[in-house]
């Protein structure tokens, strides 16, 4: 294993497959063994504005990756590593520019950290996939990380708005099939606010939004209001998913929606909310991975898969505009990005990406922006 340096009906079927696909995109992301990008020696070339923060080395036959990254200050969060088949997942403590350590985490065999989020630096929550198909929540308890709930089906987003006030989110389709919904825990109890909906973000308690199929619902804190996006997309008989919300304010909110046309291969929109209406904004190829972070003027980052499931890319939406981010795409051997964080108090962010060789892969935390 790596390491890092101390010093450094039909349609429902379809929909339940391109689910499915969605679902499986973090677990591709884990998946490091897929055809090589680039070295590490290319990867340090990367473009001004990035920079390689550190690096776990390991060989391509059985390679670990950095999947899920939380910052909870300007030199501090977590980041999750996973090891390839049935090895453990483990945890590293960034305290300093580039000082990480690893920490105790209660991982179990073929478990692998999908998302994380926090508050502060001592109130950070963990959320895994199991090798099951269920899933687990961690809390920093007093420094040491503790699982303290087990669902019976995948978690696909999560909000922490606090210790005691935090929002689970499973996959969102509308095939019918069984899933997680959405559940809140208040500090003593994990209480499902539905059954149904999905991949989604909390502002308040009073206002979260969640997605199912192409319709987004919003919550009040009584009950579930629907929209259906479909309309904002084109009229064709192609599968229409909302894969990835975050909002900014309670009047500037964002879903992500592709539209597949077969296969693999989708067109993502990005669709906005200003406090009233639902508009589409911006478009691109690919589909989202539900990984969204604000950058902290205005706008979001977020990593989709581009161009018929190739490398796990990384984009920015900012002031009207949808582009991907240089070192991750665009270039002659991108790295491979899987997850995104804002640091708080700047416009940085920090990323897990990587890049393979016939013989080792480099999982990399870079920072930027």
């Amino acid at each position: 294993m790596g390491y890092l340096s101390s010093k450094k009906s039909k349609r429902s079927k379809k929909v339940a497959g391109v689910t499915a696909v969605l679902g499986a995109g973090l677990a591709s992301m884990a998946s490091l063994a897929a055809a090589p990008a680039a070295s590490a020696a290319t990867q340090s070339a990367s473009p001004a504005g990035w920079h390689v923060v550190d690096t776990v080395t390991s060989g391509a036959s059985h390679p670990a990756s950095l999947g899920a990254i939380v910052s909870t200050g300007k030199t501090s969060g977590y980041v999750f590593e996973s090891a390839a088949g049935s090895g453990y997942p483990a945890a590293y403590e960034r305290t300093g520019t580039t000082m990480w350590k690893k920490v105790a985490f209660p991982g179990r065999a073929g478990e692998r950290v999908v998302t994380a989020g926090a508050t502060s630096p001592t109130d950070v929550w963990a959320f895994s996939a199991l090798a099951n198909g269920g899933s687990r929540a961690f809390e920093l308890v007093k420094g040491k990380w503790t699982a303290v709930k087990t669902f019976s089906f995948p978690i696909a987003s999560a909000t922490v708005l606090g210790g005691k006030d935090v929002w689970v989110f499973g996959t969102a389709d509308d095939s019918g099939a069984a899933r997680l919904g959405v559940y809140h825990y208040d500090g003593r109890t994990w209480t499902r606010v539905s059954a149904t909906l999905g991949d989604g973000f909390a502002v308040s308690d009073k206002d979260v939004w969640a997605s199912t199929g192409s319709s987004v619902e919003n919550y009040d804190g009584h009950k579930w209001t629907a929209t259906n996006l479909a309309t904002l997309l084109p009229k064709d008989k192609h599968v229409k998913l909302v894969a990835g919300i975050i909002a900014l304010s309670a009047k500037n909110v964002y879903a992500l929606a592709s539209d597949f046309t077969g296969g693999e291969t989708a067109v993502l929109y990005v669709l906005h909310y200003n406090g009233h209406q639902w508009s589409r904004v911006a478009e691109n190829y690919g589909f989202s991975s539900r990984s969204l972070s604000p950058d902290g003027q205005g706008g979001f980052f977020f990593t989709a898969f581009q161009h018929d499931a190739g490398n796990p890319a990384l984009l920015r939406y900012h002031d009207g505009k949808l582009a991907d981010v240089p070192p991750f795409t665009g270039t002659s051997s991108p790295a491979q990005a899987f997850d995104v964080t804002h640091v708080p108090g700047t416009t940085q962010q920090l990323v897990t990406a990587s890049t393979a060789s016939a013989t080792k892969v480099s999982a990399e935390v870079l920072q930027g922006s």
